[in-house]
């Protein structure tokens, strides 16, 4: 079974599964039926990861639901374990949470202590300087 074939069957089956019509399916994702129907018999390849993730997301699974087996990218094992953490936290976006299977970490008192004590601290080395010159007029409304 080609990669594509393995995509297109995995889509097939979601779709069915959720009772939608190649059509119904086509106008959600924002496609052809003809498209839809390319895709789920391994004929066209759904080529970027932005339409991949928009059938996903229709479907409601995560994206590496949909992908065959040997989809992953081969550097995928040759990166850091930190990767995808940073990767999230750089994006910021949570569907990215969903999709990589990462969860969030809680933070202890403590340490949101910490944080909101540095916060403060870089708060006045910022704005003290606006102060000083009287800059800070500036920014206030009359």
């Amino acid at each position: 079974m080609s990669e594509m074939q393995g995509t297109g069957e995995r889509i097939a089956y979601h779709r069915k599964r959720l009772g939608l019509s190649q059509v119904e399916f086509a106008g959600l994702v924002g496609r052809s039926e003809s498209w839809v129907s390319q895709v789920e018999r391994g004929v066209r390849p759904v080529d970027r990861m932005s339409v991949l993730q928009k059938v996903a997301d229709v479907l409601s699974v995560p994206v590496a639901e949909l992908r065959a087996d040997g989809e992953q990218s081969e550097d995928a094992d040759e990166r850091p374990e930190s990767f995808d953490t940073i990767r999230a936290a750089l994006t910021g976006h949570p569907a990215i949470d969903a999709v990589l299977g990462t969860a969030q970490r809680a933070i202890s008192n403590d340490a949101l202590d910490a944080i909101r004590k540095q916060h403060s601290e870089v708060w006045d080395l910022v704005h003290e300087p606006l102060y000083k010159t009287g800059l800070s007029s500036c920014f206030v409304d009359p």
